[in-house]
Formats: C-alpha cells, structure tokens, sequence
C-alpha cells in the first residue's frame, strides 16, 4: 500500500493501478477536488444520484410517514432539510477522499499526455505524443499493452518517446504513459490507422446482370481506382452471389479484373484477369452488391436496378452496367451508362482520372443509331444540346447532387451552364426512347 511518510513505500504497479481506478471513478486529485463530470463518485454524479433516488421514494416515504401515524413534519423535513444537507455535503465528502488518496500516494500527480495526431494518416505523416510533465520521459507501445510492466517495471513491449516517428502501413493502438522515478503517470491511448500515400482504392465498375443470350454470361467488373497495389486476399461478397478471393489475389492501379459466374461463356476480355464465383446469380431485377474486406468492413457497396433511372439498356438488351468514371460514386444511377457487349472491343478498361482534369470528348451515338449530342465542350455559359424527342436534361456534380434540370425540345436547344462551378459534371438528357449520360467539364 502507499504511505503518508515514504513516497517510495508500496507495490509501484499495485499503487499505479489504484491511482487509474481513483482517475477514473472520481477525478484528478487536484484543481478543487470535485472529480471529473460524470465520473462515478464525482461531485455531479453523486449529488444527481441521491436526487434521482429521493425522488424514486419521495412517494414511499410519504405512504411510511403516514403509516406510521408520523406528523407530516416528518416528511417535509426529509424533503426540504435533511436530503438537501446531504446533497451539500458532497463536494466536501469528495473532495477529502481525494485529498486522502493523495496523502497516502494512491492518486496520480502527473497529468496524461495526449496524442495529437489524425486517427487516419498517411506512411509519411509523423506521429506525435505531448507531454505536460516536465522533467519526465514518456513511453509508449503500439498494440494497447500497459507501458508499465509487472511490478511497475517498463513493459518489454514499450518504447522510449524521442521525439515524432513513423509507422509502417496498418491499424495500431497506441497506449502511453509519462514515467520518473517511482511514478508513472496516467495512461491514455489513441487508435491510429496509417495508410499508404496513394492506397488502392475497390471500386464496382461493371454489371453484367442479365446476359441478352446466355443467362450465365453474367459477370462484374472490379478495379482498382488508387495508386498502389490493393490486396484483396480474403474478400467476399456479402450477398447477391458467394465468393472469397484466393490469397495472395492483387489489384495494380488502374487494373481491371473481372468476377463471372461461368468462365467458359465469358469470351473476348484478354486484357482482364478473370475469376468465376462459386456460385449464386445476380438478379434480373437488381440487388445490392457488398464487398466486404477480412475485418468485415464494407469496401464497396452498389445497389443497382433494371428500371430508370438506371440504363434499362442492360436489361436484357445486349448492354451491361458500366460505371462512367472510377472516381464517381456508384451507389448513384447516374454515374452509370449502358455498355454494348456486342463486341469484345466493348469492353475498356474503366477509366480512373478525375473528371475534373481531363477533357471529354462528347458526341456519343446512342442504340438506336440517332445521334445526340451536346457542345461545346468543356462547357462555357451555354450548353447546345441536339435531340430527336422531347427530353429532359439534368446536370449532376461528382457528389452526385442534382445542380441543373431543364425540359428540352426536340432540335436543338440550350441550357445556361454560366452558374457552375469549374469542376467535372454528369451530364444526362432523358427522353421516352432514349436516355444517355455524358461526362463534360465547366471552365
């Protein structure tokens, strides 16, 4: 136990375990010694605890009372003096609890450090921990363990701080304490997720759900939209259909792979890596797609449909579900268009620059062979657009928010672009017979 004489008196690990417990169930044994709000045994909580039970029994003790044959001075008295001086006598009986723990060596003098830094950084960023404690050392470990060791001894796991350091790629908890002689300090942790600078990014970029001949030629498409290689050892599909990818499965930046239900019917991709699931079928009415990491986490998450406002093209018509852009996001029908799969020169890889920064070409001839067609473009205050029906157009930005909307006629007709913001758009013109979405830029 501590001692009120000898500070090195006692157990080190013992009487730092006790000190956390007074930290934590009633508050630092300092400042006016009323314990941190809403801490057990702190001031607030003890004062809110005895009101809540006098007024749980304020009922029961007025029935006692009058059971009793009490005068009904009893009952006043217990309401409007006697649970009121108790109520006010709390801080002082905190406040010598505290003060007694601290006597006696058993509540912490020095403060916790913190750790400043992001819960998510990148490699490169530097770790930092603070330390209030003037003329003490700080140690720390990375996996959650108590710097302090057995007997109050440094932990084989813990390192001296120094200064900033880095990690390694991955999901550390970070536990430290502030050390001198014969007294360590708080402890406080942070969990810290350090990614790579430009990590591999899972993206859902393909659907192929109802094959116009072959109802087995289904397929998806995955790529990877980041910068560095993405291991996908141990993912799966939390639905529509069941697979794992084997160990040691890698995504490069920019690759493109293909998951189909029967390899042998899935022909004409030479430039994808193809892998065929175990087993299931994805809907003809659309579903959600979940791709779930080793942790469980969802990586990716796409919840398509075979009606508008998704492409009906790739309802059987001999398309498929293609992702316009990597970098927009696929839970939205507008991000996606319908992709002839008449041809394996169809199938390009799915695109991963920012719309923002490239230049697109927008003269598309739909299905149907009627061209439609809008200019200029990168867009300037107005935008031509050429169709053959009545349609609608609606202008998206990449956060898939609905910017501008107008009914057009048939011909040519206009829309004022002038209050846009530069950036890259989604641009969709909606008619009865035909429906087709364009990537352009504003400058």
């Amino acid at each position: 136990m501590g001692s009120n004489t000898n500070a090195t008196a006692g157990n080190l690990e013992f009487k730092t375990l006790v000190k956390d417990a007074v930290l934590q169930y009633m508050g630092p044994a300092s400042g006016n010694f009323s314990g941190t709000d809403g801490a057990t045994l702190s001031v607030v909580n003890v004062q809110n605890k005895i009101k809540s039970t006098m007024t749980e029994l304020d009922r029961l003790y007025k029935l006692d009372a009058a059971y009793m044959g009490y005068t009904g001075n009893v009952y006043e008295q217990w309401k409007n003096v006697d649970g009121p001086r108790i109520i006010a006598q709390v801080p002082e009986r905190v406040s010598f609890n505290l003060k007694k723990w601290l006597e006696y060596n058993m509540a912490h003098t020095l403060l916790p450090n913190e750790i400043p830094t992001s819960s998510t950084i990148k490699k490169t960023d530097q770790i930092q921990i603070s330390n209030p404690n003037s003329g003490t050392q700080v140690y720390y470990t990375l996996n959650g363990t108590d710097p302090m060791g057995n007997d109050g001894v440094i932990s084989q796991e813990a390192h001296l701080y120094n200064g900033t350091f880095t990690l390694p790629v991955g999901t550390y908890n970070i536990m430290t304490r502030a050390f001198t002689t014969n007294n360590w300090g708080p402890k406080s942790s942070k969990a810290i997720k350090v990614e790579d600078v430009n990590p591999g990014k899972f993206v859902i970029t393909g659907i192929n759900y109802k094959p116009q001949t072959n109802g087995d030629a289904e397929f998806l498409m995955i790529t990877n939209a980041g910068g560095a290689d993405l291991d996908v050892s141990g993912y799966t599909i939390a639905d529509a259909i069941v697979y794992k990818f084997p160990d040691g499965t890698k995504i490069s930046p920019n690759q493109t792979i293909m998951l189909v239900k029967d390899l042998t019917l899935v022909t004409g991709f030479s430039q994808y890596n193809k892998f065929q699931w175990t087993s299931g079928s994805l809907s003809n009415s659309g579903e959600p797609i979940t791709f779930k990491d080793t942790a469980g986490n969802t990586i990716d998450y796409v919840s398509f449909g075979s009606i508008l406002p998704w492409p009906t093209e790739a309802n059987g018509l001999g398309s498929y579900l293609k992702l316009i852009s990597s970098d927009l996001n696929n839970e939205l029908p507008e991000s996606w268009e319908a992709a002839s799969i008449s041809t394996a020169s169809a199938f390009a890889k799915a695109k991963t620059a920012k719309s923002d920064e490239r230049k697109i070409t927008s003269d598309l001839v739909p299905a149907s062979g009627q061209e439609i067609k809008i200019y200029p473009v990168p867009m300037k205050n107005i935008l031509f657009i050429n169709i053959n029906e009545e349609s609608v157009i609606s202008i998206y930005n990449t956060a898939g928010q609905m910017v501008k909307t107008k009914k057009l006629s048939a011909g040519k007709d206009s829309i004022d672009v002038s209050g846009l913001s530069q950036g890259g758009y989604l641009v969709k013109i909606q008619g009865e017979k035909e429906s087709k979405v364009f990537k352009a830029t504003k400058e």
